[in-house]
C-alpha cells in the first residue's frame, strides 16, 4: 500500500512539475515563474504575451522595442540554458546606476544561476492595473558588482547637472569662478573630483582636474570655487557663446549603499 502511495505521489509531483505556469494578469507574483519558465524553454510566444507597445505614447517604432526585447530574451535563454535557475525575490523598487536614480516604476525579477546573481527587468510596471510591461532587460548583478568596486562612481551629468559661473577683469581676465552643481543624486557628496575646460575654436584656456572636498547635500546647489582661473587672461571677450566649457564628474565619494553589492547582499539575506 505504501509502495502504491508514493508512486502516486511521486507521478503528481512530475505532472505538475511539467505544468507550464500561468500568467495572472492581476497577481505580479504570477510573472517570475511564468518569464523564467518562458525563458528556460525558449518560448517565445508566451515570452511576447507580456509586451504591450502602446504603454509609452513616445515610442513611435514599436517594432525595434519588438525586436530589443527579442535579442535580450535571446541572450537571457543563452545565459540559462541547461542551467539551474534559482529563483529569490522579487520587488518594484530599484536603484539604477549605482544607486543614483531610484526607479518605482520596472518589477525587478532575481535569479541566481551557479553562483551568479542576476536581474530580469520589465519596465513600466504600473503603466496598466494589469500585468503589462514594454521592455525586457537582462542585469548580470555580480559583474556590475565587480565594476563598482573596481571603478570610481560617476553619477551622470544630469543627475549633478554642473554649470559655470564666473566674473571678470576688463572683460578679459577671469576673477571670480564657480563649478556650480545641483545635487540630484539621492545621496550626500562628501568629495567630488571632475576636470574643467575651457576653449574656443583657436586654443584651449584652461584644462585641469579639480578635487574639492566641500560637501554637497542631497538636493543642494553648490559652487565650487576654482582658484587656479583667478587672473588668467583668456585672450578673448569672456561672454557666455564667445567660449566653451564643459565639466567631466571623474569620481564622487563615498559610493552609494544602493548599488550592486548592496543588492547581492540583500539578496543572499533572503534564502
Amino acid at each position: 500500500m505504501k509502495k502504491t502511495l508514493l508512486y502516486i505521489i511521486s507521478i503528481t509531483f512530475l505532472v505538475s512539475c511539467n505544468q507550464k505556469p500561468e500568467l495572472n494578469r492581476k497577481d505580479v507574483k504570477s510573472v517570475p515563474e511564468y518569464l523564467i519558465n518562458a525563458i528556460q524553454t525558449k518560448d517565445t510566444l508566451s515570452f511576447l504575451k507580456l509586451f504591450d507597445y502602446t504603454l509609452d505614447p513616445n515610442i513611435s517604432d514599436s517594432l525595434a522595442v519588438k525586436n530589443l526585447n527579442l535579442r535580450n530574451f535571446g541572450q537571457a535563454y543563452e545565459t540559462f540554458k541547461d542551467q539551474e535557475v534559482e529563483y529569490i525575490a522579487y520587488d518594484t523598487k530599484d536603484g539604477l546606476e549605482g544607486g543614483q536614480i531610484i526607479d518605482d516604476s520596472s518589477l525587478n525579477i532575481y535569479v541566481k544561476v551557479n553562483e551568479i546573481f542576476y536581474k530580469l527587468r520589465l519596465t513600466h510596471h504600473t503603466a496598466k492595473d494589469e500585468n503589462y510591461f514594454l521592455i525586457f532587460y537582462l542585469n548580470n548583478l555580480s559583474s556590475e558588482c565587480d565594476l563598482i568596486k573596481d571603478k570610481p562612481y560617476q553619477p551622470s551629468s544630469m543627475a549633478l547637472f554642473p554649470n559655470l559661473n564666473w566674473d571678470s577683469f576688463n572683460g578679459y581676465v577671469f576673477n571670480n569662478v564657480n563649478a556650480v552643481f545641483n545635487n540630484l543624486t539621492e545621496y550626500d557628496i562628501e568629495k567630488i573630483k571632475f576636470r574643467l575646460t575651457i576653449e574656443n575654436s583657436e586654443k584651449i584656456v584652461f584644462k585641469q582636474t579639480i578635487i574639492s572636498e566641500e560637501p554637497i547635500y542631497k538636493g543642494d546647489i553648490k559652487g565650487i570655487n576654482i582658484e587656479e582661473l583667478r587672473g588668467v587672461n583668456a585672450g578673448f571677450l569672456l561672454k557666455r557663446g564667445n567660449f566653451d566649457w564643459d565639466i567631466e564628474v571623474l569620481e564622487v565619494e563615498p559610493k552609494p549603499e544602493i548599488n550592486p553589492c548592496a543588492k547581492i547582499e540583500s539578496l543572499k539575506n533572503k534564502k
